[in-house]
This record gives structure tokens, C-alpha cells and sequence, in this order.
């Protein structure tokens, strides 16, 4: 399911705002965006900690190719919801190679984001680690998967002398 606002708009319409008020006033737009999040996913494994709101997120694997990861997410705070529209917008639909990647930090300043007090930017971190966690876990199995599905390395070997018989019969090896 491609994400609600995609990033090239939020990063549009935030450098056209320059009043802090618009610029919430947005955030909170692009929050109500967002799909409501299955109940069933609302649960203590995909709480979110750390942030002053309650926020869920689970993330769904496409295998690809490319393999992808789509992050769900919710909160019940109307700015943070627009906060995970944003996560979304910059993380859903990439490679676990990308998430891990992506320069999260250039891209919340340029944003400018209004409104991150003290709780509410412990928060951000924290959804932003449960994300990277998720996308780390993702490319080290596709490594370990990768490296696994290879062949085993060649392993030269010694020409067997032609007056030794073969292996496992009493027959000599063919001259």
C-alpha cells in the first residue's frame, strides 16, 4: 500500500511554510492521512517506548525484487500522527539497505519541524530506532540468506594417480 503523502510533497509543502503555526497546522494534515491501524496490530509487542503518546507500529516484508519493508503505524496524538506520516513517507516501500541508510537526521532539518518539545522529540528518536532496528534485523537475514543460498567455494584437488583404485570399489582407476 504505497504511504498516504508521499515524501517529494511533504518536502514541497514544508519549504513553503515558514510560519511555525502553518507548518503544524500541516503536520497535523498529513497525520490525518494515515490509515487507521488494524486493532489486532495495536498491541504491547508493537508499542512504540520512549514516546509521550501511545504509538504502534508493525512493519509487513515484501519479498521482492527487490525485497522491501512497508511500515503500519499509529498514534492517538494528532501531531504525532503526522510525525509517522513523515517516517512513513521517508522509510515505507525501501530496501532494508536504504532504511538503514537514509539520512533521517538532514531530512528532519530541513523539515523544520514545529512543535518537538523535549518528550515529543524522545519519541521521534524512538520510532525512528524501532524502524532502523526492523531494517537492520531485515538485512542481516537477507545477508545470512544471500550467503547461504550460494554455492560452496571449489576446492581444487589432487589428481588421483592412475594405479590407485577409485573410491568405495576394487576397480582401478580408468587410464
Amino acid at each position: 500500500m504505497p504511504v498516504a503523502v508521499p515524501l517529494h510533497e511533504i518536502r514541497a509543502e514544508f519549504a513553503e511554510l515558514d510560519d511555525p503555526v502553518d507548518r503544524t497546522t500541516y503536520l497535523i494534515e498529513i497525520g490525518r492521512t494515515l490509515p487507521p491501524l488494524a486493532e489486532p496490530l495495536k498491541s504491547e509487542e508493537n508499542r512504540v517506548l520512549g514516546c509521550q503518546a501511545r504509538v504502534w507500529m508493525s512493519a509487513q516484508d515484501h519479498p521482492g525484487p527487490p525485497r522491501t519493508l512497508e511500515f503500519l503505524a499509529d498514534s492517538d496524538a494528532q501531531i504525532v500522527r503526522g510525525l509517522i506520516a513523515v517516517l512513513l513517507a521517508a522509510y515505507s516501500e525501501k530496501t532494508p539497505a536504504e532504511i538503514v541508510a537514509f539520512p533521517i537526521d538532514k531530512l528532519l532539518a530541513e523539515l523544520k519541524l514545529p512543535a518537538l518539545v523535549p518528550m515529543r522529540s524522545n519519541g521521534l528518536t524512538a520510532m525512528v530506532r524501532r524502524i532502523q532496528a526492523i531494517a537492520k534485523v531485515a538485512a542481516d537475514s537477507e545477508t545470512r540468506s544471500n550467503q547461504a543460498a550460494q554455492s560452496l567455494p571449489l576446492v581444487p584437488l589432487k589428481p588421483r594417480p592412475a594405479d590407485q583404485p577409485v573410491a568405495g570399489t576394487d576397480r582401478p582407476a580408468a587410464a
